[in-house]
C-alpha cells in the first residue's frame, strides 16, 4: 500500500506507521501499538491525536482505556476534489490579471524528479492544439528510466492525440525502437530523423513555441526553461539545420 500519499494531508511518517499498525492490528490499545511501531510514547500519542483530527481513526473506551481503530481514507477523496475546485477558480482568477499575460522573458531551473516532470507539463499544458514540439534525445541518457519513459510517453499522447500537435525528434536508432515500443498504438503520428552515435547530446532539448527546455536526467534531473524569442529561435534553426542532416 503507497500510504506515503497520507503525506499530503499533513500526516508525518511517525502518524502513517502507526495507522498502518492499526490497520495491521485492528482495533489496539497503545500498548501494542509501542511495540509494533517501536515509536515513544508521546510521539504515538501526538501521532493517533493527529488521526483522530484527520478522520484515520477512531477510539472507543472501556474502562477507561481507549481502544482505537483504523478508519477508511475516502473522506479524503472529498476533500481533495474541493481543493482541486478551489485551487481551479484562483488559477482562473489569477489568469485574468494582466500580469499573467505578460511577455515572459526568464530563465527557470527544475530540480528533482517532480520539478523535471513539471518543466515538461508546463510546455504540454500552453502548446497550442496543431502546434510543433521539436525534440533531440539520445538512448544513453532516455531510456534508463521506466518512470521517464512513462511520463513522455502519456505527455506525447495528450500532445499527439488531444491536441493534435506535430511532434518531430532527432534521436539514434536505439531510441527509435523505445519510443515506438512504449507508443505503440500512436508512433506513426511522430516524424523521426535519426543521427548516428558520433552525434551526442548528454541533455535532451525540447523546442516549442513558448520556451526551450534542457532536461538532463539521472538520479537527481534537472531541467531548465527559457523564455525569449531569439533563444527559442537560435535552437529551433539548429535543430532544423540537425534535421537536414539525419536519416529517416
Amino acid at each position: 500500500m503507497e500510504l506515503s500519499i497520507l503525506s499530503h494531508f499533513g500526516l508525518n511518517a511517525n502518524d502513517t506507521r502507526i495507522y498502518e499498525a492499526l490497520l495491521k492490528l485492528g482495533r489496539s490499545k497503545t500498548g501494542p501499538l509501542l511495540i509494533e511501531t517501536g515509536i515513544s510514547s508521546s510521539s504515538a500519542y501526538a501521532s493517533l491525536a493527529m488521526l483522530v483530527k484527520n478522520g484515520l481513526a477512531s477510539y472507543q473506551v472501556r474502562n477507561n482505556i481507549k481502544y482505537y481503530q483504523a478508519e477508511l481514507p475516502e473522506h479524503l477523496i472529498e476533500e481533495t476534489k474541493a481543493q482541486a475546485q478551489a485551487l481551479e477558480r484562483l488559477t482562473k482568477e489569477i489568469s485574468s490579471l494582466p500580469i499573467a499575460h505578460t511577455e515572459r522573458n526568464e530563465v527557470n531551473v527544475y530540480q528533482g524528479i517532480q520539478g523535471f516532470k513539471r518543466a515538461h507539463e508546463i510546455m504540454a499544458n500552453e502548446a497550442k492544439p496543431g502546434e510543433e514540439i521539436s525534440a533531440t534525445t539520445f538512448s544513453t541518457h532516455y531510456g534508463k528510466s521506466k518512470q521517464i519513459r512513462k511520463f513522455y510517453a502519456s505527455l506525447d499522447r495528450k500532445l499527439l492525440l488531444n491536441k493534435k500537435c506535430k511532434i518531430r525528434i532527432i534521436l539514434d536508432k536505439d531510441l527509435k525502437d523505445i519510443i515506438s515500443s512504449d507508443r505503440s498504438s500512436f508512433v506513426k503520428k511522430y516524424e523521426f530523423r535519426w543521427l548516428p552515435r558520433e552525434y551526442f547530446s548528454p541533455c535532451g532539448i525540447n523546442i516549442s513555441d513558448s520556451m526551450v527546455i534542457i532536461g538532463v536526467g539521472g538520479k537527481n534531473p534537472i531541467a531548465f526553461t527559457m523564455r525569449n524569442k531569439t533563444v527559442i529561435e537560435s535552437f529551433r534553426t539548429n535543430f532544423n539545420f540537425l534535421w537536414s542532416k539525419g536519416r529517416r
